[in-house]
């Protein structure tokens, strides 16, 4: 009797690791694109920065007249070189500053590069204002001579 018994209570429980496994896919499958979307965003901000402090360096590194081009050329080489496509991401402004009496040339460089999830499936990441855009902004100060 007994060994009928637990033959019937195995059969029983034949199923529920099944449906424990579907009860805990969807919450997982949610969590895991959660993070490999939060983690592609990350990226993209970094590798943004990166474009913008890149750009800034090169700007103040060229002569005055050719500031802006070079900026925005090697801003645009970073983001290409590294394979995400932001046609003009990079903007660049030279205001002239005087500081105690000292004149200097003040490059700001801007990069804005748009953000699609790679999977989207948290609506959250996908939806919200401040996951759609990834800004970077840096300045450099040089003296004039």
């Amino acid at each position: 009797m007994s060994l009928r018994k637990h033959r019937w209570n195995r059969r029983r429980r034949r199923g529920t690791a099944a449906l424990e496994f579907a009860l805990w896919f969807m919450p997982l499958m949610l969590i895991l694109s959660g993070i490999i979307d939060l983690s592609w965003y990350m990226s993209l901000r970094e590798n943004v920065m990166r474009a913008a402090r890149d750009a800034a360096r090169a700007g103040a590194a060229s002569f005055p007249a050719e500031r802006a081009n070079a900026a925005k050329t090697a801003g645009q080489n970073v983001l290409d070189d590294i394979g995400y496509s932001c046609p003009n991401a990079i903007s660049v402004t030279t205001p002239g500053v005087s500081i105690n009496g000292n004149d200097f040339d003040n490059l700001v460089v801007t990069a804005q590069c748009d953000f699609s999830p790679l999977i989207g499936l948290v609506p959250v990441l996908s939806n919200a204002p401040a996951f759609t855009h990834v800004n970077a902004r840096f300045v450099m100060l040089s003296e004039l001579q």
